[in-house]
């Protein structure tokens, strides 16, 4: 099992590191299925299949001729569920060189934050879902305002002691800090289930710990008083 595990997350890495930064999009039709499903909405040019991937990459790659992503895992082991999901956090450098849709090339260098899912059946990739940080890369082009310089990410903090968790622990927890804490708005919550020097490496402004999640709760209520989150699955 470790062994197929080990093969199916070389793979989702030959994604960013191999398609994306090399360019070797042929690679997609040896390891992205024929019937492959896009999840992450795409331009209107772009079908949600293997063949719309390819040509995003193509658009990507023509705005950003140096676009470099970095692996940045979200667990110790970039673990892989009971569904064979692959999941990794990545990091992009690159600068605006050419056009982005309608957006002209401005010539800056840019940076942002993806998180990625993937399902692989038989060792091939057949559903993608991810969250690219879109707004940081409107608001670096200067297509909308607001860009900032963030402060830098935080280390992680160092677990200490033999206090372990199980994975129905963790989705239990997980559960928990979206239906109570970001649903019902029961911030206390909060204070059992993060840890003091937790960090968000997507609002590094934020305070460590629970402090930083009670802000974004509240943040988000505040313009959102309706919010209502709905887990669609959980991978831990």
């Amino acid at each position: 099992m470790q062994k197929k595990t080990d093969e199916l997350k070389r793979r989702f890495r030959h994604i960013p590191e191999i398609i994306m930064n090399r360019g070797e999009i042929e690679i997609a039709d040896i390891e992205i299925a024929e019937d492959y499903v896009e999840h992450i909405p795409m331009p209107p040019q772009f079908p949600p299949n293997r063949q719309g991937f390819k040509d995003f990459v193509i658009m990507l790659r023509t705005a950003f001729p140096d676009l470099h992503y970095d692996v940045d895992h979200l667990t110790t082991n970039d673990l892989i569920g009971e569904n064979q999901k692959v999941v990794h956090r990545i990091v992009a450098h690159a600068t605006h060189l050419g056009p982005w849709g309608p957006i002209p090339a401005t010539g800056k260098r840019m940076s942002w934050t993806e998180v990625h899912i993937g399902l692989y059946v038989e060792g091939k990739l057949v559903e993608h879902w991810g969250n690219i940080n879109t707004l940081a890369i409107m608001q670096q082009m200067g297509a909308i305002p607001g860009w900032y310089e963030k402060p830098p990410v935080r280390s992680r903090p160092v677990a200490t002691g033999s206090v372990t968790t199980t994975y129905q622990e963790n989705v239990a927890a997980v559960r928990q800090l979206i239906h109570d804490v970001w649903n019902k708005g029961r911030l206390e919550v909060a204070d059992k289930l993060i840890h003091p020097q937790s960090i968000d490496p997507s609002y590094t402004e934020y305070p460590v710990g629970p402090e930083g999640a009670k802000l974004a709760v509240r943040l988000f209520h505040n313009a959102f008083p309706d919010l209502y989150m709905f887990i669609q699955d959980v991978i831990a």
